[in-house]
């Protein structure tokens, strides 16, 4: 099984303009990736109806055979579980490490544009993402999904939002 989405193995302590804009860039181009794949091997890759939510699904990194079988439908699932149950205050001492390369890798197949709906999900995300950032000073996975929410899913009103 191929692993892809090893974006997460960075040490920055701050962020320059330059780092964001790389981060961008790096997740619009796993955008087209993901979009072209899914467009060659339709029906090669077909593994997504077996995934059940637990928590033992993010011990491990997403593989890409099974990021894009996903349906919308099923990737805002995966997104909910997360935020309710992985990302959740009661959670945040055992949030799994492999989490944020999951969040990435999802956002990385959300169609846009985002319907109402789902989009509160990814703003929910958003916020606790912050949430963990403002928390602990070694966060930059959440930062960078954090960023990616606000940018490219144009939801800049939550880097205004007070906690």
């Amino acid at each position: 099984m191929i692993l892809i989405f090893n974006f997460f193995s960075l040490s920055l302590t701050s962020l320059s303009d330059q780092f964001l804009n790389r981060q961008m860039q790096r997740f619009s181009d796993t955008r087209q990736y993901c979009c072209r794949m899914q467009k060659l091997y339709p029906n090669k890759l077909n593994q997504g109806a077996q995934l059940s939510k637990s928590k033992k699904l993010f011990d491990s990194p997403p593989s890409l055979s099974i990021i894009l079988t996903l349906t919308q439908t099923c990737v805002f699932g995966l997104l909910e579980y997360i935020e309710e149950v992985c990302l959740s205050e009661e959670e945040e001492s055992r949030v799994p490490h492999s989490i944020t390369p999951w969040i990435f890798a999802l956002l990385a197949v959300v169609d846009k544009p985002v319907p109402m709906d789902y989009m509160s999900v990814l703003r929910s995300i958003g916020r606790r993402c912050r949430k963990l950032c403002a928390q602990n000073e070694d966060s930059l996975h959440f930062t960078v999904i954090f960023l990616l929410i606000c940018r490219y899913f144009e939801q800049r009103d939550l880097a205004m939002e007070e906690d």
